[in-house]
Order: C-alpha cells, then sequence, then structure tokens
C-alpha cells in the first residue's frame, strides 16, 4: 500500500512538473488540430478476494481472482496550440472474474463482471528536439461497472451490482511525431478507486493521428 501511495505521489509531481514547464515553455503558436488514438495495452484493476466478501454471504475461500491483462484506450483530442489540449477516451478492461467461489449454503461458483471507464483530461505539453514531446493529464473519469455473473453446474446467472461512480484521473507519456499527422504514444493513466470501485492503472502503446 505504502508503495502504490508513492507511486501516485511521483505520477502527480511528474505531472505538475511538466504542467509547470508548459506554461514556462514558449513556443510559436501552431493552428489548433484535433487528432485521434489507439493505444492497445495493459490493465491492473487490482481486485483482491476480498473485494467480493459480503456481510450477506458466508463465503468461506476463493480460488483466485483475475483482474488484470490485455486492456485498450481510444481517445480523441483537440490542440489549442503546441503546448495545451483537451482530451476525451474510452478504456475498455479485461473482465474481472472470482474463480471457485466457496460459500455457506451454496454450490462453488464463479462470479464476474464487466467494468469500462470514460476519462476527460486537460493535457500539458512540453515540446522537446527530435520531434519528441512530454505531457501529463488530469482530469476526471466514470467508471462503470456492469451486473455481476455468476455461474454454476452449466448455469448462469445475473446478481443486481451495477455501479457508477466518478473519480479522479491522472497520466503522463511521450509520443514521437514521424511526421505533422502520424505519431507514436506511449502513456501511463491512473484512475482512483471510490467505495468498492478499486484504482485502475493502464499502460498502453499506439498510434495518433493528427488531423
Amino acid at each position: 500500500m505504502k508503495t502504490k501511495k508513492k507511486m501516485q505521489i511521483s505520477l502527480a509531481a511528474v505531472l505538475l512538473l511538466v504542467c509547470g514547464a508548459a506554461f514556462a515553455y514558449t513556443s510559436k503558436q501552431e493552428p489548433a488540430a484535433m487528432y485521434f488514438g489507439f493505444q492497445p495495452g495493459y490493465a491492473n484493476m487490482h481486485y483482491t478476494k476480498e473485494c467480493l466478501k459480503t456481510p450477506s454471504i458466508d463465503i468461506t475461500n476463493i480460488g483466485s481472482v483475475d483482474s488484470s491483462g490485455f486492456a485498450g484506450r481510444f481517445y480523441v483530442g483537440y490542440d489549442f496550440n503546441k503546448n495545451f489540449g483537451m482530451e476525451v477516451g474510452y478504456v475498455f478492461l479485461p473482465k474481472i472474474k472470482f474463480n471457485n467461489v466457496n460459500a455457506l449454503g451454496y454450490l462453488p461458483f464463479d462470479a464476474s463482471f464487466n467494468q469500462n471507464i470514460f476519462d476527460f483530461c486537460a493535457k500539458a505539453t512540453l515540446p522537446l528536439k527530435y520531434n519528441i514531446d512530454l505531457y501529463g493529464k488530469a482530469g476526471a473519469a466514470i467508471v462503470v461497472r456492469d451486473d455481476f455473473e455468476l455461474s454454476t453446474g452449466g448455469q448462469t446467472a445475473e446478481a443486481d451490482s451495477q455501479d457508477t461512480e466518478t473519480v479522479p484521473a491522472i497520466g503522463a507519456g511521450v509520443d514521437y511525431g514521424f511526421n505533422d499527422h502520424v505519431f507514436a504514444d506511449l502513456s501511463y493513466m491512473h484512475y482512483f478507486g471510490k467505495n468498492d470501485l478499486q484504482a485502475t492503472d493502464f499502460v498502453g502503446i499506439g498510434l495518433i493521428y493528427r488531423i
């Protein structure tokens, strides 16, 4: 837990540094432009066995939890100039699975649900040499969790557990311009947890097309 908090503090410090540098950096103004991007990557949603336990069901054992894996982020942004922009993104995440759950009065079952994220961020960019840019992002995200799916003995049922929360989001990254339109983009995003929705970390690398 301490390591995770230190990582979040360090990322926030980097974000502030990049934002501060962008304010201090004076560059030639360029025409505003829209861009589109996609990043396949990896996400960790930090769900543990304890997250499934509730007072209403006496769970005695959970075999394993899968809450990380392949993910991706689609996004569209608008650059006001070289230093400032806005971005809207959608993150699709791997299904969260609680495997071989044992509870008093129930047959062993598996529980799973889908979770997705919509984010809205302000973006500060620091242009460097050799067509490389550093950037930081900060904003808010809407985390959406679908109903739990319970399965046992070949039978499947849904448990009403939909939840939607608005949480802070921060991130940082670097891009490289092959030309005026096509960029490679590597970034990290952290979406904070709230109530029983756990924090999500996403790392992705992909391409941007700038109009």
